[in-house]
């Protein structure tokens, strides 16, 4: 499992940084790129794969910060962990630069829920428990 991690880490590292290299990429390309992390961070992440029966199984991490708000992804503590926020700090990197280079904008109207104050389970799955019901920005 270890070896995995491994690879992982250097292919998404190779990969970002040959990216700003070779050459200059389209706003399309960034944010597909941007989207295919994410959903890598997912599947690794076995949210959408394993049962929840008991949160403190669950933990989560923030990979960046979205119109006022930041974006968490749970993940569970049965997986590769290193592996995993390996790859999430590389997203987190990728997203700053994505924001920076394309002047990432937002809405004037922000709902900001907060960062998380626990995690729990529903319908077998994990989710998000926040301590402010909403508030606005």
């Amino acid at each position: 499992m270890k070896k995995l991690g491994i690879i992982i880490f250097l292919g998404a590292f190779f990969a970002i940084t040959s990216c700003s290299n070779d050459r200059e990429t389209t706003q399309q390309e960034d944010f597909d790129k941007l989207n295919k992390m994410h959903q890598e961070l997912r599947e690794l992440s076995q949210v959408d794969n394993y049962s929840c029966t008991d949160p403190k199984e669950w933990t989560f991490v923030k990979i960046g910060d979205k119109c006022g708000g930041e974006e968490n992804i749970l993940y569970s503590k049965k997986i590769n962990t290193e592996a995993f926020l390996t790859k999430a700090n590389l997203y987190r990197k990728y997203f700053e630069r994505y924001k920076k280079k394309w002047g990432f904008m937002c809405g004037a109207y922000l709902i900001y829920w907060g960062p998380p104050s626990g995690i729990e389970c529903y319908e077998n799955k994990p989710r998000f428990v926040y301590a402010k019901q909403f508030q606005t920005n």
